[in-house]
C-alpha cells in the first residue's frame, strides 16, 4: 500500500476572518480521504502564533481512544487530533497541549513538514499572496493560486482593473486615496448618487464594506473603513439578483448558485453566515443564457487574475446585464459552503472535490 501523503490543514488566522476559517479548516480535516492522506491541523492565532502537532508524521493507531476532556491525546483514524468544530479548534489554539509546537510567524525554528498545506484561511494573511509567496521560498506546496494571483484577486482595485482589460462587465467605480477622503461626499454624490457603495480593497467575507443610502451613511462609512485602509473603493449601486459562480481548472463547469439575501440588501457578513439569513439556489433560477454566461465569466476572471486550481466568482444579473463584482481565490470551504455545494451537482462530493484540489495543486 503506498504511503498516505502528509496533508497539514491552515486555519484561523490574523484577519477577521478567523472564525470563519475555523469552519473552512476543520470541515477539510475531517473530510480528508483517510485512505490516502495523513491530516493534520496548524492553528493560526490572531497574533500569527502558529500551533501544531509535535509528529504529525506518526502513524496512525489501529483503534480510535475516547474522547478525553482535553484534547492532548488524540490520535486516530481521521488524523483530526479531536479538531472536529470551530470551538473545538478555538478551545486547543487557546490552549494548547503540552506535546505540540508553539511558534510565531515567522521566527521559525522549525516548520511543520507535510507533502502539501491545505490552505482553510481567509482574508489578509492567508489569501493576499503573502503566505504564498512565503510557502514558495520555503519549497513548500501548497493548494490554491500562487503569489501573484491571490495578491490580484484579493485587491478589489486591481481585480477591478484586470477585468476591464479582459471585457469582464463590472460596475463603475472610483479609487478614493486618503487625501480624498474628506471630500467623498461631495464628489461621490456627483459620480453617483445614492445608495453608493464602499468597500476597503483588501477586505473579505463582506466585513470591509457597506452601503450608504444617504450622505450621514457615507461619511461614516468613509471615517469607520478608511481609518485603517489607504485608499477605498467607492462603487456604483446596481440593483438586481445576486449569483456566484465556481470554476474547477480542468473540470466540468460548476453551475451557478443564486443568492437571494432574506433580512438583508445584499450578501452581507451575517447573511453568509448565519443561518436563516439568505436562500441559497443551486443550480440558479436565471435564464440559461444568463447562466452560461456567468461560467463563462467565471473562468475569463480566474485565468485573468492568474488564479489556478479553484476560485468562485460573484456576479450581479441586472437590467443592463451581467456584472462581475469580486472573485474569491479562497472561498468559503465548509461542507455546506457555496463551490461544494455546487460541485455536488456535478458528481464531485465534498470528500472527493478536496481530493481533486489536492492533488491538482500538487501538479504545480
Amino acid at each position: 500500500m503506498a504511503a498516505l501523503k502528509t496533508v497539514g490543514v491552515l486555519m484561523g488566522g490574523i484577519s477577521p476572518e478567523h472564525p470563519v476559517s475555523l469552519v473552512s479548516g476543520t470541515g477539510m480535516l475531517k473530510n480528508l480521504d483517510p485512505k490516502k492522506y495523513q491530516g493534520f491541523p496548524i492553528l493560526i492565532s490572531k497574533e500569527n502564533l502558529w500551533i501544531w502537532p509535535d509528529r504529525p508524521d506518526r502513524p496512525e493507531r489501529p483503534e480510535r481512544p475516547e474522547r478525553p476532556e482535553r484534547p492532548d491525546t488524540i490520535q486516530g483514524p481521521g488524523n483530526h487530533y479531536g479538531i472536529d468544530s470551530a470551538d473545538a479548534a478555538a478551545v486547543c489554539m487557546a490552549n494548547p497541549p503540552a506535546d505540540w509546537r508553539q511558534v510565531r510567524f515567522p521566527h521559525f525554528r522549525d516548520f511543520p513538514k507535510a507533502d502539501i498545506m491545505l490552505i482553510g484561511l481567509h482574508g489578509a494573511g492567508g489569501e493576499d499572496g503573502k503566505l504564498q509567496g512565503f510557502f514558495d521560498l520555503a519549497g513548500q506546496a501548497y493548494t490554491g493560486s500562487g503569489c501573484l494571483g491571490s495578491a490580484l484577486a484579493m485587491d478589489k482595485i486591481f481585480a477591478k482593473r484586470i477585468y476591464q482589460s479582459i471585457g469582464v462587465p463590472t460596475a463603475p467605480y472610483r479609487v478614493l486615496e486618503k487625501s480624498e477622503y474628506a471630500l467623498a461626499r461631495l464628489e461621490l454624490e456627483k459620480q453617483f448618487g445614492y445608495p453608493v457603495v464602499i468597500k476597503d480593497p483588501q477586505g473579505g467575507s463582506s466585513i470591509g464594506m457597506g452601503i450608504a443610502k444617504d450622505g450621514e451613511q457615507l461619511e461614516a462609512l468613509v471615517s469607520r473603513l478608511g481609518a485603517s485602509a489607504p485608499r477605498l473603493l467607492a462603487e456604483a449601486f446596481l440593483h438586481g439578483r445576486e449569483g456566484t459562480c465556481g470554476y474547477l481548472a480542468g473540470y466540468a463547469p460548476l453551475p451557478p448558485t443564486e443568492i437571494r439575501p432574506i433580512e438583508d440588501g445584499y450578501f452581507s457578513f451575517e447573511a453568509k453566515y448565519k443561518a436563516g439569513r439568505t436562500e441559497e439556489i443551486t443550480p440558479a433560477t436565471f435564464p440559461s443564457e444568463i447562466s452560461a454566461e456567468m461560467q463563462r465569466l467565471a473562468a475569463l476572471c480566474h485565468h485573468g487574475l492568474q488564479l489556478s486550481v479553484y476560485s468562485r466568482t460573484d456576479f450581479i444579473y441586472t437590467d443592463q446585464g451581467l456584472f462581475a463584482l469580486e472573485t474569491n481565490n479562497l472561498p468559503g470551504f465548509t461542507p455546506t459552503s457555496l463551490i461544494p455545494q455546487a460541485a455536488a451537482h456535478v458528481g464531485l462530493g465534498y470528500t472527493e472535490l478536496l481530493t481533486w484540489i489536492i492533488e491538482e495543486s500538487l501538479k504545480k
